[in-house]
This record gives structure tokens, sequence and C-alpha cells, in this order.
């Protein structure tokens, strides 16, 4: 996930391996067109909030055809290369806070998260406004 962290999408981490609720949610969120033909759906899934948005590997030829944040639901942020070009015209700059903190099972084992996202541009927009007043 360090390319979320790299374009200053904000994001959670959710381990499934020590919380059952964390489990259970991804079990019953991923759609069915999207669950194996057996068993359930392995992590990690990505959601943005509640809303599906793919496995691992979807993300991943996502970002090698530059459509992360079409993927993601997300709007490009002006001036990205993922921006089309009438919003890369206009002067903005989001000023978002670092990701929450990973998480990691007590065991020391990394275990693949799920991850849901946050759009808080909207939040650095008006935050970057009440600034510059």
């Amino acid at each position: 996930m360090g390319f979320l962290s790299a374009n200053k999408i904000r994001f959670e981490e959710c381990d499934i391996a020590a919380n059952e609720d964390n489990r259970k949610w991804m079990r019953e969120n991923v759609p069915d067109e999207s669950r194996p033909a057996t068993g359930n759906p392995l992590p990690p899934q990505i959601f943005n909030d509640s809303k599906y948005c793919g496995n691992y590997e979807a993300f991943f030829d996502a970002r090698e055809d530059n459509a992360v944040y079409a993927f993601l639901g997300l709007t490009a942020p002006p001036g990205s290369k993922h921006a089309p070009q009438q919003q890369q015209q206009q002067q903005a700059s989001y000023a978002l806070p670092p990701p929450p903190p990973l998480f990691s099972h007590p065991s020391g084992t990394l275990v693949p998260p799920i991850c849901r996202l946050r759009d808080c541009r909207e939040e650095a927009e008006a935050l970057a406004k009440k600034e510059q007043q």
C-alpha cells in the first residue's frame, strides 16, 4: 500500500487475522461476481468505504494502466498525471495528514490486510481555503 501513501491517499488497513469482525465484514462485502468458485475471498481486498473496488490483482492492473484513481472511485488531484487536463490547470494544493499506523498480528506475522479508503480531498480543500482567509 506504499502507492497509496506516496500519493497521499488516506487509507486504513484492517487486520483480518486478529479481528473476527474485520474478517466477517470483508467476506460479507465482496460481491458474488468477485468471489472465488469455492471458499472465501482471500485478502487483500480493497474497498472505498463500503464500495468494493477489487482485489490486489485488479489494483495492480489499474496501476499498470495508470487508472488507479478510477479503480478506487476517486478524483485524481489537480496536477497529477492521472488528472484530466482541465483539473491540471487548477491551482490547488492538498495537505493531507499522514495515513494511520499500520496494523500487524500480535504474533508478529504480517497478514495481508483489507483496505478501506477515505477520500479526504474535500476536507483538505476546505482546510486550505480556511487557512488562506
